[in-house]
């Protein structure tokens, strides 16, 4: 059994785990508090932030591992920091290999990872899609270019679909208003093509007049879709921004060179993920820091500093307005890889974290499902990392 000593003071706590285990994952609660803080413990490695008195250390029966954690909290707020991952079944879900142990500031947003049904085959960069009966297309990305999956958020399954029929990688998907999906761009300039949800199907359309790789679309009142935004690779291996702007037509299914202006967006030279709010503003996090773009006076203006600094992360608008961002790496290596999650509020301008995610995640794509939760897919970590999905939800 492993052991810990908590020590708490008014407005922070330095948690002190032991531990023989080098993957044990362990929920402590603070005295005085229903503070609920979750520590994962190093392999083979004494981490050391803080140094609690001689006097405060516990005899140990055999020796132990023991990892230091300091964390500022805020005491006696009834708050979970961390609730943890969990299996469909409730159980608790194994730890990942951690390099660090994660860093948790502030009062924190109620919440929990559940792992869901595996999908049925490893993906990086992938597209997902809700479509308009709830469930979601999840297509291409790196390891599985030529493939696709419907997750079913009833079930929570994923189920093969029809094949690409190009494969893909840094492409868009887009939902059409008959409830078909328009897959175009990526790695490679080819025909783009549409999945439709009666056969599962993807049939070729037109091929894009310029080519495109992480571009963006932006449904026109008339159903047509404007593609913009994005870069192209001209064989110097440093991508170059796709300056022209596109219409495709879903009833002759070409693309012509658009003379519609694109949505006004941040400039390209802010680099960063983006998410659109509700009042049409852009909140733009860019490592450890997170700024608003105002499309009407295109204003930079910051706000609330990122509690992770964070490298690919995704961002996803929750229906209450909120943003979570999870995922991403605090460098371009697979072992720094971040696995707290936090939770952007407008109304404050400010970060609060939530819960671990159940699986490092970075290169992933996340979608916001009917009911209001959100399904995380892909990964990049390893080329044999397991084919894992899950779903965030807000605690209550």
């Amino acid at each position: 059994m492993a052991e810990e000593h908590t020590t708490a003071e008014l407005d922070r706590a330095i948690v002190w785990f032991l531990s023989d285990r080098a993957d044990a994952v362990r929920t402590e609660t603070l005295p005085g508090s229903e503070m609920v803080l979750q520590i994962s413990a190093q392999a083979h490695a004494r981490r050391r932030i803080g140094s609690p008195s001689r006097s405060d250390r516990r005899p140990l029966g055999r020796p132990l591992l023991l990892v230091g954690v300091l964390l500022s909290v805020v005491v006696g707020t009834g708050l979970v920091v961390s609730a943890g991952a969990r299996h469909p079944d409730g159980s608790a879900a194994p730890a990942s290999p951690a390099s660090s142990v994660p860093r948790v500031v502030g009062a924190a947003v109620p919440g929990t990872f559940t792992l869901t049904s595996p999908m049925t085959t490893t993906r990086r960069n992938p597209t997902a899609t809700r479509l308009r009966d709830g469930r979601v297309l999840v297509a291409g990305g790196y390891l599985a270019e030529g493939t696709s999956e419907i997750f079913d958020p009833a079930t929570g399954t994923f189920a093969k679909s029809g094949d690409l029929t190009f494969p893909r990688d840094g492409h868009s998907a887009t939902l059409l208003a008959d409830g078909r999906v328009l897959v175009s761009g990526g790695l490679d300039l080819v025909p783009a093509e549409v999945w439709d949800p009666a056969t599962g199907a993807f049939t070729m359309v037109g091929t894009p007049s310029v080519h495109r790789m992480s571009g963006r679309t932006t449904i026109q009142p008339d159903g047509r879709v404007l593609f913009w935004g994005g870069a192209f690779d001209d064989g110097s291996g440093s991508p170059l921004p796709t300056i022209a702007a596109e219409i495709w037509d879903p009833i002759t299914g070409l693309f012509s060179i658009s003379s519609i202006a694109p949505p006004a967006t941040p400039p390209t030279s802010i680099p960063g993920v983006r998410v659109t709010l509700g009042d049409g503003r852009v909140l733009v996090i860019d490592a450890s820091q997170a700024r608003i773009w105002d499309p009407v006076t295109q204003a930079l203006t910051a706000t609330g500093s990122v509690i992770e600094h964070r490298i690919n992360p995704t961002a996803t608008l929750l229906a209450d307005g909120r943003v979570l961002v999870a995922g991403g790496t605090s460098q371009q290596q697979e072992d720094h890889l971040r696995m707290v999650a936090e939770i952007w509020d407008p109304a404050t301008g400010s970060f609060a974290p939530t819960a671990m995610t159940a699986i490092q995640r970075v290169d992933h794509a996340a979608v916001l499902l009917a009911d209001g939760r959100v399904l995380l897919v892909g990964n990049w970590r390893r080329n044999d990392d397991p084919p894992s999905a899950e779903i965030f939800e807000l605690g209550r």
